[in-house]
């Protein structure tokens, strides 16, 4: 999938566009997305686990920044989307993680 598909299949999981959308904040977007693509998708694939699909962990991180509205607020974006594929990956292997036994008390 490449950068424009996953930035049309975040949209229509979200289900809308950003708040406040124009096209100038989409052509942002979108070229913040083609400039940091590939190295996200490379950090992704280094800190995912065997299960993970990179593809899957930076869409998400994408949807992410798109529920937030607008990009104004946002001073980093790149650090956003880096750190919410690293939370994405984290939720992922604790959702996959059985719960560790429970220790008895000796009654």
């Amino acid at each position: 999938m490449d950068e424009r598909e996953s930035l049309v299949v975040a949209e229509q999981d979200h289900g809308r566009a950003p708040q406040g959308s124009q096209d100038g904040d989409r052509e942002h977007l979108a070229d913040l997305f083609r400039t940091i693509y590939p190295a996200l998708r490379r950090y992704a694939a280094a800190i995912g686990s065997l299960e993970s699909d990179p593809d899957d962990l930076v869409q998400d991180a994408l949807a992410a920044l798109l529920s937030r509205g607008s990009l104004d607020d946002l001073r980093h974006p790149e650090s956003y989307l880096r750190r919410a594929v690293l939370h994405n990956e984290l939720n992922r292997r604790r959702a996959a993680t059985p719960p560790p036994p429970a220790r008895g008390n000796g009654f």
